[in-house]
């Protein structure tokens, strides 16, 4: 789901307003008119995983409010345990 249509499903609904507001997604594909949709919106943090960078946000404000987590602890135990026959299935679910 878009962040755009997540808005719109939002305000379409009887949810509560908060005074905080993030995006967050595993992975930041943001799209050619990532800029306008960003800056129209009310996060105040867009967090997204470090797995693809994020090219098309380009507006110095919103590179402000985007934080990207890191995936490389989880990548390399992930690693660790297929080496060692460790279980995957245990890592994600904690």
């Amino acid at each position: 789901m878009s962040l755009r249509s997540f808005r719109r499903t939002l305000e379409a609904s009887s949810a509560p307003r908060r005074s905080a507001h993030l995006a967050v997604a595993s992975h930041g594909v943001f799209a050619e008119a990532a800029n306008a949709v960003l800056a129209a919106s009310e996060a105040e943090r867009i967090i997204v995983t470090d797995t693809i960078p994020p090219l098309r946000v380009t507006v110095p404000g919103l590179q402000s409010r985007l934080v990207q987590v890191s995936t490389a602890g989880l990548f390399a135990e992930a690693i660790r345990r297929l080496h060692r026959d460790g279980s995957i299935v245990e890592l994600l679910d904690n």
